[in-house]
């Protein structure tokens, strides 16, 4: 079982790979947020049996993890922009805030989504960080014999 999941996650990692995630560590947390994206997301709308439940807890895990996907792209690249990154850095943030807000709105409003699924949904963000951040911690420890 373990060679399947490794195997799975190799597919992964060459496959952000050549979409530009050329930083090991921002190809891991974004691997680990389109796991805990899609494994939360399938668990949920098959314990709702595809109900609204489901279905907005995956548009919010969908929605954060577009997010979180450019987020992770653009960061990459500010590391090698000298002047006006850190503007840039927050114009784009800013924007991708106000858009998640519009959608999320949009979503409540208008399309009658329920709004704690939605927002369990986009916290699939925080549950990958928490998870990268602690399988991280867990590589660097040093056992002494």
């Amino acid at each position: 079982m373990t060679s399947i999941l490794r195997k799975t996650m190799a597919g992964l990692d060459g496959w952000l790979h050549r979409r530009g995630f050329a930083g090991r560590e921002v190809r891991e947390l974004m691997r680990a947020q389109i796991c805990a994206a899609a494994t939360s997301s399938a668990l949920c709308l098959a314990v709702t049996g595809f109900g609204l439940w489901g279905l907005s807890f995956s548009v919010g895990a969908v929605l954060i993890t577009v997010n979180f996907w450019s987020l992770a792209k653009f960061g990459q690249g500010v590391v090698f922009i000298r002047r006006g990154a850190v503007a840039a850095l927050l114009f784009r943030f800013y924007l991708r805030l106000a858009a998640t807000g519009v959608a999320l709105f949009a979503l409540i409003a208008y399309a009658g989504a329920p709004a704690a699924p939605l927002l369990a949904g986009v916290s699939t963000a925080v549950a990958a960080m928490v998870w990268w951040g602690m399988a991280k911690t867990m590589r660097t420890q040093v056992k002494e014999a």
